[in-house]
């Protein structure tokens, strides 16, 4: 399929074209604007690993004005299903737009890679603010994969015991 190895996600996310943007005080139209603030970009395992290994960075950047884009590469699900998976997201979605004092209101895009439908969701209010959802199996702790998924796992793709997810 699209991943051959773990390196790959970050060129499929298309995260190599996050935008340079300049805040100025008090302008709400300050993210449009044309000079550099810097950019973060966290990529994690599941939805809270940024929250817990990422913070207070991640504040810091988002109230900077900083482009900011996190990539979640798991579902994060401990195989129990859509159900428990996509209450994370929101729970992200969410707590990033806690982070950035906007409604917590999102554009859905695809992050753009052939072949593979990845969602990534920009924050209505705080345009520079981007999370991307792999949603790729989670592998369980000894990275083994889990029956629910036919035990895919990344660990067994990097140790090329599988060819692809």
């Amino acid at each position: 399929m699209f991943l051959a190895f773990l390196g790959t996600p970050l060129l499929l996310a298309g995260l190599s074209a996050m935008p340079a943007r300049r805040v100025v005080a008090g302008s709400s139209a300050a993210f449009r604007t044309a000079s550099t603030t810097g950019a973060a970009l966290q990529i994690v395992a599941h939805e809270d690993d940024d929250l817990l290994f990422q913070s207070p960075d991640l504040l810091h950047d988002i109230r900077a004005g900083r482009d900011v884009r996190t990539v979640f590469v798991t579902t994060g699900d401990a195989a129990k299903g859509r159900a428990y998976w996509s209450s994370r997201e929101r729970g992200s979605l969410a707590a990033y737009a806690q982070m950035a004092g906007v409604p917590n209101g999102w554009t859905v895009s695809d992050a753009g890679v052939a072949g593979a439908s990845i969602r990534m969701l920009t924050l209505s209010g705080a345009p520079q603010v981007s999370l991307v959802f792999m949603r790729l199996p989670d592998g369980n702790r000894r990275g083994t994969g889990m029956i629910r998924y036919n035990h895919e796992s990344l660990m067994r793709l990097w140790n090329g015991s599988i060819s692809s997810i």
